[in-house]
């Protein structure tokens, strides 16, 4: 497996998480865009997710 393939997982787990934490109604949609944000830096992980 490959570091990007952990990193998404682990984004989506936390943001899965949170989301629950926080009450959000729809908590795998925030794994999907976790999972979407994932870039090879974090420059462009935070670009990718700010235009999102």
């Amino acid at each position: 497996m490959g570091l990007r393939i952990l990193k998404s997982a682990l984004a989506a787990i936390v943001a899965m998480y949170a989301a629950e934490l926080f009450g959000i109604h729809s908590p795998a949609n925030t794994g999907l865009l976790a999972i979407l944000g994932v870039e090879i830096t974090r420059r462009r992980g935070i670009r990718s997710a700010l235009n999102r």
